[in-house]
């Protein structure tokens, strides 16, 4: 069985992931959507993909912060 200090670092580390995910993602959104040279409708689904998986990138990143919070409290 893994220790409970174990599986917090493991948390800690994703966390990290989930923080530099996020700038990275809003970064990309704007930049990759001018340069592409796609029509506008394919753009704006593009847009809203990309969007999608920045939301759903900060919800992860609540969730695990919960997870590791609740790991150090002992529960």
């Amino acid at each position: 069985m893994m220790k409970k200090e174990k599986i917090i670092e493991i948390l800690n580390r994703a966390l990290v992931g989930e923080e530099k995910a996020i700038p990275i993602y809003n970064r990309h959104l704007s930049s990759s959507i001018f340069w592409t040279g796609i029509a506008e409708e394919k753009s704006e689904r593009i847009k809203e993909i990309l969007e999608q998986l920045i939301n759903d990138s900060r919800r992860h990143k609540i969730m695990v912060e919960g997870l590791i919070n609740k790991l150090k409290e002992g529960a």
